[in-house]
């Protein structure tokens, strides 16, 4: 087979094009691809290679090149992973006949525990917010509704109020890859919801309207910074000595729920995980937290003194 002759960021074009159509990925990892492959492309033209030339070895080097200069195992296992479906789409569409990819070294990554708040610590955070100003109010339903759903920031920054059933007292989510799920709301974050709705939206909209649930005080969309400062400025009042990102209270909505019982299936429902393999995670954290608190026991306190 004769390899076409095509820019190496025509290829990048093409290649995003397919993963943005064909697969229905987010915005965010579509933007997480086209950075890894942009830092690779880059990797070949000092190099003076192309993708279609690059060879496995080439593309070794430029892994281990991630590794010498800093980056996280995790990132470059990352950066691996989109080099191949990379490489996997120019055989599909005959620029290669064989991936440079294939049989290449696998990254092991070392699974880590996810951080979370136990209880008293997310009713610490939900008790700072002055739900009598349009901003507590906003905010304190923000963070129940992560945390009470089980919400990625993403998701949560999508919501329109048409995502929201009042009266069958549940959320339509659009996850990654646009993939739709219904989450119920218990009552507490629903009453909270409610009034933000009739009061505190209204108020910081005046008088302009949108279907955005959760908006910002210029009456926009919030975004994904929003909310990060507002985590930060909560974890800030509620003097919670814990490195604490928005993704924590779903890590604790996940792991509360494991630790009182709800099954896997649930669990992975509702947070929306294509594999349940993701979701097993939590029950290593529930494993954790069980041998934390063995050593509480009298026996062992005994034979420990």
């Amino acid at each position: 087979m004769t390899t076409k002759q095509i820019e190496d960021n025509d290829l990048l074009s093409k290649y995003l094009t397919y993963v943005n159509v064909e697969k229905g990925l987010s915005k965010n990892s579509l933007d997480s691809y086209k950075r890894d492959l942009l830092i690779y492309l880059t990797f070949l033209s000092n190099n003076k290679k192309s993708v279609l030339r690059a060879t496995r070895k080439d593309i070794e080097k430029f892994l281990e090149e991630r590794t010498k200069t800093g980056s996280k195992l995790r990132t470059v296992a990352h950066n691996k992973v989109s080099i191949g479906n990379l490489y996997k789409f120019l055989v599909r569409e005959k620029y290669l006949s064989k991936n440079p990819t294939d049989n290449l070294e696998v990254i092991r990554l070392k699974r880590t525990l996810p951080e979370y708040l136990t209880g008293e610590e997310v009713e610490r955070l939900l008790s700072v917010h002055d739900i009598t100003t349009n901003k507590g109010l906003r905010d304190k339903t923000i963070f129940e509704l992560i945390y009470s759903c089980g919400l990625r920031v993403s998701e949560l920054c999508a919501l329109k109020m048409d995502d929201v059933s009042m009266k069958d007292k549940h959320l339509r989510l659009f996850g990654k890859g646009s993939k739709e799920r219904i989450v119920p709301i218990n009552d507490k974050a629903l009453e909270l919801l409610k009034i933000y709705v009739s009061t505190s939206r209204v108020s910081i909209l005046k008088e302009k309207t949108t279907k955005e649930l959760f908006v910002n005080f210029r009456g926009d969309k919030i975004s994904r910074v929003g909310i990060w400062k507002i985590v930060k400025e909560t974890m800030k009042k509620s003097g919670i000595d814990k490195n604490v990102y928005p993704h924590t209270l779903r890590h604790s909505f996940a792991t509360h729920l494991i630790q009182n019982g709800a099954d896997l299936r649930s669990v992975q429902i509702m947070l929306g995980h294509s594999d349940i393999t993701t979701t097993e995670i939590y029950t290593h954290v529930d494993s954790a937290h069980l041998k934390k608190q063995i050593t509480k026991h009298p026996k062992h306190i005994r034979h420990n003194n």
